[in-house]
């Protein structure tokens, strides 16, 4: 039986880039939502969907995602126990406290002084805190719960009810807690220039490397270094968003995904775009034999080859399609 070569494009906050970009220019995408049918979906459909192209699941993504993310560009880590350690800043008010700010990057002198301080006071519980790719982690002997959500997507937002729920949740909060502490002792000691801006470290996607990730056929695309993890460890080709692969995506004979996170910038519209008129390319060449597009977390998406070819629908903005299609 032969199986269906597939480019899945996944971008649960696309219809939100859209529609807030209504008078760019993306013709290739504007085309393949005219042509496209739409199906309502749910998020367990849209979870199997990927653990179908990529044997990783979007639960085992965030539980693992420190680790993947070393995985991306070292094996120094990989029987260890990994967790984000990123910098926040927290306003406590009467019934919540809301995270302000976050600071993911580890090029910061400051922060690379409360790490070695942190390390100092935490050496007893069997905590590490270091510095890889720009990025702060924190390796523990044993594991405690996490949050499972990325600083970035809660931002401006309560972190009460983000907080890990677990039965051994006392040593998050201990830990949590604690490093607070730290904090606000590291900048009684410090000068007035030598202020950190921040009062807490944020704990999230703790765990170790998934088992079971079997080698698999896929092209990903991604700005997820995570996902390069799982490439490397899946044996797939794994390309940044931002790279130049349009030709390489055409003359490929693989299945693709095309996973993007929590978007920074409008011109990357532009960037989907061309990768979006290169899957159309090899549709049309019957290189692959349908794209499925994600474009928030209850819609899908599909066009294959006899879609191609209904001449008669009028090009529409994809913009009115998305909007029309959650109402």
């Amino acid at each position: 039986m032969k199986s269906n070569k597939n480019a899945i494009c996944f971008i649960p906050q696309f219809a939100e880039l859209i529609l807030a970009n209504s008078g760019a220019s993306i013709p290739s995408i504007d085309f393949f939502f005219s042509r496209a049918r739409h199906h309502k979906v749910s998020e367990l459909e849209i979870d199997q969907a990927l653990i179908q192209s990529n044997n990783l699941s979007q639960s085992q993504l965030i539980d693992s995602h420190a680790a993947l993310s070393l995985r991306g560009f070292t094996e120094q880590y990989k029987e260890k126990w990994i967790c984000h350690a990123t910098p926040i800043l927290l306003q406590p008010n009467r019934q919540h406290i809301t995270l302000n700010n976050y600071f993911p990057s580890g090029d910061d002198v400051l922060f690379k002084k409360l790490f070695t301080t942190l390390n100092e006071y935490f050496v007893e519980d069997g905590l590490l805190f270091f510095e890889e790719n720009k990025s702060w982690y924190c390796r523990s002997e044993s594991k405690f719960p996490t949050s499972r959500y990325k600083p970035q997507d809660i931002l401006g937002q309560n972190i009460i009810h983000k907080l890990p729920k677990d039965k051994e949740d006392q040593k998050w909060k201990k830990i949590f807690n604690e490093t607070q502490m730290v904090i606000n002792q590291f900048n009684q000691a410090s000068t007035n220039t030598e202020l950190l801006v921040v009062n807490g470290i944020w704990y999230w996607g703790g765990g170790y490397l998934p088992q079971g990730i079997t080698k698999a056929k896929n092209v990903v695309i991604s700005n997820d270094i995570a996902l390069k993890g799982f490439a490397n460890m899946a044996g797939c080709p794994f390309y940044n968003i931002d790279e130049d692969i349009n030709q390489l995506i055409i003359n490929s004979s693989d299945s693709f995904l095309l996973q993007l996170i929590f978007i920074v910038n409008n011109n990357i519209l532009n960037q989907i775009d061309n990768i979006v008129e290169s899957f159309l390319q090899m549709l049309k060449r019957k290189k692959i034999d349908q794209i499925l597009f994600y474009p928030n977390m209850e819609s899908r998406y599909v066009v294959g080859s006899s879609d191609m070819k209904k001449f008669w629908k009028k090009i529409k903005p994809a913009n009115s399609i998305i909007k029309r299609a959650s109402i």
